[in-house]
């Protein structure tokens, strides 16, 4: 890992923290579910690799933090569970077809630009694609939200990304361990640690 990957990944964390703060209301309770899913197939990984190591008399020389990291990303592609990503626009346009300016237009065409990244690009974080997708997030002003709020399958989508960019974006940061993620799980207190510093 470069100093620019960790400075990278301490910046888009950052970013996701803010914006996690920002929408907590309209989110759902995070959905830790693929986190606990990455983790328990890094730990099956982890011991099938200790037991290869010893069964062949090898030094155990497993990359905990690399393989953690790639069990994260994959579980990554697995939070998109958007559902038609137009279809507010459209019933806008059925309803208002003659506005072309408007503050919940404006709205609109930025939910629809989140979706649209986040169906792009949620395979990966800390890389540019993750930054379009936090500043089509950061468009969006939650303060805005017309009465239907926001789109459901949207704020499913956050609250299943959040924790798991949370934990790659932190190790590759520096700012937590391996050890912070698995050592809780094994023993069933948590399985979304905060990260440290």
């Amino acid at each position: 890992m470069t100093d620019r990957s960790a400075d990278k990944a301490a910046e888009q964390l950052g970013r996701v923290i803010a914006l996690a703060e920002r929408w907590n209301e309209h989110l759902p309770q995070p959905d830790v579910d693929l986190l606990a899913n990455a983790i328990q197939v890094y730990a099956n990984d982890r011991s099938r690799a200790a037991a290869d190591a010893a069964r062949h008399g090898d030094p155990d020389e497993c990359d905990e933090w690399e393989l953690l990291r790639d069990r994260l990303s994959a579980v990554l592609k697995r939070a998109d569970v958007l559902e038609d990503i137009s279809y507010r626009l459209d019933e806008f346009f059925e309803r208002k077809p003659d506005v072309e300016a408007s503050d919940e237009l404006t709205y609109l065409q930025n939910e629809l630009q989140l979706m649209r990244a986040l169906d792009l690009g949620i395979r990966t974080v800390g890389g540019p694609e993750f930054d379009r997708i936090l500043d089509a997030w950061e468009r969006l002003d939650p303060n805005e939200i017309f009465n239907y709020g926001i789109d459901d399958s949207l704020a499913r989508t956050l609250a299943r990304m959040v924790p798991v960019a949370r934990a790659w974006l932190s190790l590759t940061a520096g700012l937590s361990d391996v050890s912070a993620y698995v050592a809780p799980a094994r023993s069933d207190e948590s399985t979304s640690p905060a990260p440290r510093g």
